[in-house]
């Protein structure tokens, strides 16, 4: 199994992960929702948030990831060392939980092979996942079973075209989203 680190390691794949997470940020910014922040998680749990109308500038440069702020200041994370962007959603649903208020977490980001969906639950029961691409398709679809506390699934993407995916999971009246980069 290939890491990301690995792919890094070769300057044309390096190309085209700067163009996906580029795109990745792209889309955020201009998607289907109106967004307000991006946070920066690093492997080490420290975190990072940006409101999105202070960012002048998101650049990929020699295994960086640069945060240009329209008031001349900068930030750099290694792109190794990153462990997921997110970049919040505001709706207007209040059934509807976006990435920032979340208890889904999905790795590792972008995810290769496989994919790990974390959440919570309250109660036992099923739940239905949905994967959705860009153009409103359900790419893969399953019932999860429930048990109270940490659930954890896992699920194999590597059939998945490279994009920008949408994680939906509904478990009672609640609908939680969240956005994933398949590479």
């Amino acid at each position: 199994m290939c890491t990301f680190v690995q792919y890094l390691t070769n300057n044309h794949m390096e190309q085209r992960i700067k163009l996906y997470l580029l795109l990745f940020f792209v889309i955020c910014v201009t998607g289907l929702h109106a967004q307000t922040k991006l946070t920066v998680k690093a492997k080490t749990a420290t975190t990072t948030t940006f409101t999105l109308s202070d960012i002048a500038k998101l650049t990929f440069s020699s295994g960086y990831m640069i945060v240009n702020k329209k008031d001349a200041s900068n930030s750099s994370f290694l792109i190794s060392d990153i462990r997921n962007l997110n970049f919040g959603i505001m709706t207007g649903t209040p059934q509807i939980t976006d990435s920032e208020s979340s208890k889904l977490s999905l790795y590792p980001i972008p995810a290769i092979d496989r994919l790990t969906i974390q959440f919570q639950s309250a109660t036992s029961g099923v739940a239905q996942l949905q994967l959705i691409d860009l153009n409103g398709r359900v790419v893969l679809q399953q019932i999860l079973d429930l048990q109270p506390g940490t659930n954890i699934h896992t699920f194999m993407v590597s059939r998945l075209t490279h994009g920008l995916y949408l994680c939906q999971l509904q478990h009672g009246t609640i609908i939680e989203n969240t956005k994933f980069l398949k590479y």
